[in-house]
């Protein structure tokens, strides 16, 4: 090969290299998969968030999907709950370098609002239009609460 064709082979690769490590991170690109249900799965196509244990008047087990400023969403028993503050006792994030009690009855703290929000699997947040798509995914009508 001449050293132009090893030139151009390299801007070539560098130019896809660097169009594959932009992306976007609008939430309305994201859809359910799997035939209309997110699994659990570490795959690059199904990004998830991390597993949280919440307590409210019943104990929770879950993926956090989504950090609001009135509560947090919760993927627990193949239901959407949205859990306000005012109704979690304690909860622990698994892996997470917090103290074992992040919520307290009460909205965190601005700080550890972005950082719960960036394990969450919507950082950025759900739009309205895929909120619909995955409460209809699960077979939902609206988001359940702290009741089983």
């Amino acid at each position: 090969m001449t050293m132009t064709r090893v030139l151009t082979l390299l801007i070539i690769s560098a130019c896809g290299c660097a169009a594959g490590a932009c992306s976007v991170t609008d939430s309305s690109i994201y859809r359910p998969i799997h035939q209309g249900r997110i699994t659990n799965g570490t795959r690059e196509d199904s990004p998830t968030g991390m597993w949280i244990n919440v307590m409210t008047e019943v104990e929770w087990y879950g993926e956090l999907i989504e950090v609001r400023q009135d509560g947090i969403i919760l993927l627990t028993d193949r239901k959407l709950r949205l859990l306000p503050y005012q109704a979690i006792r304690s909860s622990k994030i698994s892996a997470f370098r917090f103290n074992e009690n992040i919520l307290k009855g009460r909205a965190p703290e601005p700080r550890v609002l972005q950082q719960l929000r960036l394990v969450s699997r919507y950082p950025q947040g759900l739009a309205p239009e895929l909120l619909q798509q995955l409460l209809l995914a699960y077979g939902q009508t609206e988001m359940a609460g702290t009741i089983r």
